[in-house]
């Protein structure tokens, strides 16, 4: 016999911080996620305060130099299409070369937000174990919804120097005990599977009813593979004043995977969420996960 979602026991891992919060400086961030998530984290990110509240939008600020390479973003629309001559595209490409690349920022961000997180931590507000989680997007999380589709193949390999220099410096900079480092995958399954933008319709019954498990499918047979190496796992299965809906979603995975250990997660990060739903986000984020191994 099988416990009802409501009576869903806590998971057994803690909880996966997705990076962005909407807090007012690096320093709130550190603190409320470390007070209103106790003992429940292994790893705590900046919240991505200031120009990266908003994933890579800031990142089209890095293509100054060539400013026609940009489209005019729309969020969740697909990058524009215009004609270019080949001239244009190589003349663009030279002119951010001359400027020594693309600098994406995020090394300097990680750094300035270390020195914050080293601070807390020796005042005891960021627990001893707990290392310093940096979000690195991948290549076309940026290039796919700002620069133009005629450019795009020209500039990839560009950007990507850029960000592997940025975590070369994060890498030189942080010792790595006390570094953790998370590649945000936010639009690549969508290409990968060829669905990116495509058009559906929203089920009146919600994803529970019917697409879960074919979500879960593919986790379900590497349940094996994942428990024998030991790699974590975090769901985003929660979500703000839902949990019903959350403890449901946990009690799918948990049929899906039996055996798995996992803890929860957000869907994604919370740069623009209402700051006055992060605490019950938190606490619900608390009630049900477990206390982290240290």
């Amino acid at each position: 016999m099988t416990s009802s979602p409501s009576s869903q026991e806590p998971t057994s891992l803690g909880v996966h911080l997705v990076g962005s919060a909407p807090f007012p400086s690096t320093s709130t961030a550190f603190r409320e996620h470390a007070l209103g998530l106790p003992s429940r984290l292994k790893r705590i990110p900046d919240g991505e305060t200031g120009e990266r509240h908003y994933f890579t939008a800031f990142q089209a600020g890095k293509f100054s130099a060539a400013p026609e390479v940009l489209v005019d973003f729309t969020d969740n629309q697909d990058s524009q299409r215009k004609d270019f001559t080949v001239e244009e595209v190589k003349a663009a490409v030279e002119k951010l070369e001359a400027k020594g690349g693309i600098e994406t920022g995020y090394d300097v961000a990680a750094n300035e937000s270390y020195s914050v997180f080293r601070k807390l931590k020796e005042e005891g507000v960021i627990p001893k174990d707990v290392k310093f989680q940096v979000g690195i997007p991948s290549v076309a999380s940026t290039i796919g919804p700002m620069i133009n589709h005629a450019f795009q193949p020209a500039l990839e390999p560009l950007y990507e120097a850029s960000l592997f220099r940025a975590l070369q410096n994060i890498q030189a900079a942080i010792p790595h005990d006390q570094l953790s480092i998370q590649l945000d995958l936010a639009v690549d399954m969508g290409f990968w599977e060829g669905q990116y933008l495509t058009p559906w319709f929203a089920q009146g019954e919600g994803a529970n009813a019917t697409s879960l498990p074919t979500f879960l499918a593919p986790l379900t047979d590497i349940t094996p593979t994942l428990m024998e190496k030991g790699l974590e796992v975090y769901p985003g299965v929660v979500q703000c004043d839902d949990e019903k809906g959350t403890r449901e979603r946990i009690a799918a995975v948990t049929r899906a995977c039996p055996g798995l250990k996992f803890g929860v997660a957000t869907e994604c990060g919370w740069g623009r969420t209402p700051e006055e739903q992060i605490g019950g986000i938190m606490k619900l984020l608390t009630r049900l996960s477990s206390e982290v191994e240290t």
